[in-house]
């Protein structure tokens, strides 16, 4: 954690200048206080950047993702911010870690890898391997 700690520092006003939008990817929380901070802050940074889209994955699984979307989405209909029978994929989709982004169209494993590792469970259902 030494390593992406030295880096969320040195590449901030990087990413920042060079229009790129920063998205973290997985469960932040058993990761140390002060690097979540630093990654909502480069998050909120750039949160309005057109440029490139670059997600990282940090304490990240496709399965703990999908259940995190559902609990979000559990939540806002106790809230009464959504009504359970009016949920359609897309609905859901936004409460995902990539929410808002499109799907990639082509996921390429290194090293003649044939699975997809739990890795963008819901966002890969129609991708070329």
């Amino acid at each position: 954690m030494k390593l992406f700690r030295g880096y969320l520092q040195n590449k901030f006003v990087e990413l920042v200048e060079n229009n790129v939008k920063v998205v973290f990817l997985g469960d932040p929380s058993p990761i140390a206080r002060d690097i979540s901070a630093q990654m909502k802050r480069l998050e909120l940074a750039t949160k309005d950047n057109d440029g490139l889209t670059l997600n990282i994955a940090l304490n990240y699984g496709g399965r703990d993702e999908i259940v995190r979307a559902a609990q979000k989405f559990g939540m806002d209909s106790v809230a009464n911010k959504i009504i359970p029978k009016d949920l359609t994929s897309e609905k859901f989709e936004r409460y995902l870690d990539t929410g808002g982004q499109t799907n990639p169209d082509l996921i390429i494993r290194t090293a003649g890898e044939h699975r997809i590792s739990n890795f963008l469970l819901w966002q890969i259902a129609y991708s070329e391997l």
